[in-house]
């Protein structure tokens, strides 16, 4: 039965994080095999610490914990692959208290995350730099273990997506904006993105962009600046895919947090 524990709370990455649920079996049909592993691995293939696909090792690459943790898009991924199961083998009053226990597990990697290219567009990182950690299973400067509180809200984020429902042990915080293409609610504290009308016609002329047209109308900015918000699993994904073409996203502001809504 440790498999069944281990895919209950160790989540998709459970093998090469270092702790006590790295030991146990991998679930039948989970992807891997023993001669393989994650982020510190000595071998060439690997298996990604979010999907458990596998990794070539120069096609992996190396993100820090916090890189990772604060992403809704990866939360989201995490929570939707595994709700199956907590549902099938947990009580219903027991899935509010699996948030807590999933989220301690994940932040107490002190070991960098190796990722495949699919789910390096949950990220907002240096592709170049990470891709070289990869290569050389270089453990670069900020990684290790992080404090839940800083990444709470990116973990509720994700399981609102998926479960419907905001975690009863999290705090909901305010409404800060919506996001100008999915529609997605930015609460206050999320990172969000601008980008400028012009630059998103590029985009959409060099195929660097494969969502929809804004679904809200145009804003302008303090400064005259006339474009859309995007919410970060929109700016992530983009970001991504303009660093594949090695595409400089001019007229492109991101930041964060969201304290209010940005016009």
């Amino acid at each position: 039965m440790g498999w069944i524990r281990n895919r209950l709370f160790g989540g998709r990455a459970g093998r090469g994080r270092g702790g006590g649920d790295a030991a146990l079996p991998a679930p039948p049909g989970d992807g891997g095999t023993g001669a393989r592993s994650g982020a510190g691995g000595r071998g060439d293939e690997m298996v990604c610490d979010c999907c458990n696909a596998g990794l070539a090792r120069a096609e992996a690459y190396y993100l820090p914990t916090r890189t990772v943790m604060i992403s809704e898009a990866h939360w989201a991924d995490c929570f939707a692959t595994n709700k199956g199961v907590w549902e099938m083998f947990l009580p219903a009053d027991r899935l509010p208290s699996v948030f807590g226990d999933f989220l301690r597990q994940h932040v107490s990697s002190n070991t960098p995350w190796a990722v495949c290219e699919r789910c390096s567009e949950f990220f907002i990182f240096d592709r170049a730099a990470a891709r070289a950690d990869a290569l050389n299973d270089h453990i670069s400067d900020g990684n290790g273990a992080v404090d839940p509180a800083g990444c709470v809200l990116f973990a509720a984020l994700g399981w609102e997506r998926v479960h419907g429902s905001w975690p009863e042990s999290v705090k909901r915080p305010e409404v800060a904006d919506v996001c100008d293409f999915c529609e997605k609610k930015m609460y206050v504290g999320e990172m969000w993105g601008f980008v400028a009308k012009d630059t998103l016609a590029r985009y959409e002329a060099n195929g660097f962009t494969d969502h929809d047209r804004p679904v809200r109308e145009v804003r302008t900015k303090e400064d005259g600046e006339t474009g859309w918000v995007e919410c970060q699993v929109c700016l992530a994904r983009n970001l991504n895919r303009g660093q594949r073409a090695n595409y400089s996203p001019e007229g492109r502001d991101w930041g964060g947090p969201a304290g209010g809504p940005v016009i």
